[in-house]
């Protein structure tokens, strides 16, 4: 997304739930989904258009990785999502809107979702979800030609001192 905030702010709804119109995850309490990203992110916050039943997600956490393995994965933090509006069930022709959770920055390439609870039931349904981000900013390499000349002024003085 080029600007996530804008779109967050912009009331964008997710119409029914992801097991009525096609659309969407549902799976069993427990289940983790493994998201590439496509290349490194710095992600800052997340959009999450939960069901509009009591079926949506409740308790989820995020963490995230360099490797598809996980190995060195870092939290992104845990979270309680509202179902519907203010977990007010909701008629399948009225949008959900989007709950924007803030991450504990991190980067990396591959997001695990682990959706722990639904408010109801033994399934989730989620319609979508959104990263917020950006690529990483590198660290600014020191100029190597003025580095160069600082050792050489080093030098001559030094050289200058023991004379």
């Amino acid at each position: 997304m080029t600007d996530f905030a804008q779109y967050a702010a912009a009331g964008v709804t997710h119409l029914g739930s992801s097991t009525t119109n096609g659309t969407g995850y549902m799976a069993a309490a427990g289940a983790t989904v493994d998201i590439d990203l496509g290349s490194t992110l710095m992600l800052s916050s997340l959009a999450l258009w939960n069901d509009n039943d009591a079926q949506g997600v409740r308790n989820f956490s995020l963490s995230i990785a360099d490797n598809p393995g996980f190995n060195n994965a870092v939290s992104l933090g845990s979270f309680v999502a509202a179902y519907g509006s203010n977990n007010a069930f909701l008629t399948y022709s009225k949008g959900t809107a989007a709950q924007v959770f803030d991450l504990d920055d991190a980067a990396g390439r591959y997001v695990r979702v682990k959706f722990e609870s639904a408010y109801s039931g033994s399934n989730i349904n989620v319609g979508e979800l959104m990263f917020g981000g950006s690529a990483p900013q590198a660290v600014p390499a020191p100029d190597s030609l003025a580095l160069t000349g600082l050792g050489l002024l080093a030098l001559v003085t030094f050289r200058r001192r023991s004379k």
